[in-house]
Parts: structure tokens; C-alpha cells; sequence
């Protein structure tokens, strides 16, 4: 079951990326440089989707979904997910972000 699995997480994450880094026109989520900026063409900031939706598929297929705590965690990472989603889209202040 571990295996298939693996494969399974990696394969999401794989398919996601590459889609999510293919067509970041249509997702509409940039990272344009600036003077702190470690690269200079802008670049897609879209990688936490497909990582999320990675980690989602990981966390159902071995079982962590059964312990009643466990969906407090799902919730928290979802949260936070949804947050760094937010920020890329439309650059929250750092006080919205802190709180």
C-alpha cells in the first residue's frame, strides 16, 4: 500500500506542477522581481497548489484521516494553504499575514 501511494502523491504533484507552470496565464499568479529578487524574468508562484493538493492526496491514501486530530491538522494546513494563496494573488500586509 506504501508504494502505491508514493506514487500516487508524486504523480499529483508532478502533473500539478507542470501544468500550474505551463499555463501560469490562465492561473494569473506572477512573481514579479524587484530589488530583492533572486531572479530577473518574472516567475509563476503557483507551486503551493500543487504541493497541497499533493499532500492532500498523501494524507488520505495512508490513513491519517481517521484520527479525530488529524482533521485539525488538515483544517490548519488548509488554512494556511489558503493564506499563501491569498498573499500570491494579491499581496496581503504583513499584519493580515501575522494575525
Amino acid at each position: 500500500m506504501i508504494l502505491p501511494g508514493v506514487i500516487a502523491t508524486a504523480a499529483v504533484s508532478f502533473l500539478m506542477t507542470w501544468t500550474l507552470v505551463r499555463w501560469p496565464e490562465r492561473f494569473g499568479i506572477w512573481d514579479v522581481p524587484n530589488a530583492r529578487s533572486s531572479h530577473c524574468a518574472p516567475k509563476p508562484r503557483t507551486g503551493g497548489i500543487a504541493l497541497f493538493a499533493a499532500w492532500c492526496v498523501g494524507f488520505v491514501l495512508f490513513g491519517a484521516a481517521r484520527v479525530p486530530g488529524d482533521v485539525a491538522i488538515f483544517l490548519g494546513a488548509g488554512g494556511f494553504f489558503l493564506l499563501g494563496l491569498s498573499d500570491d494573488r494579491s499581496r496581503l500586509r504583513v499584519r493580515t499575514r501575522l494575525a
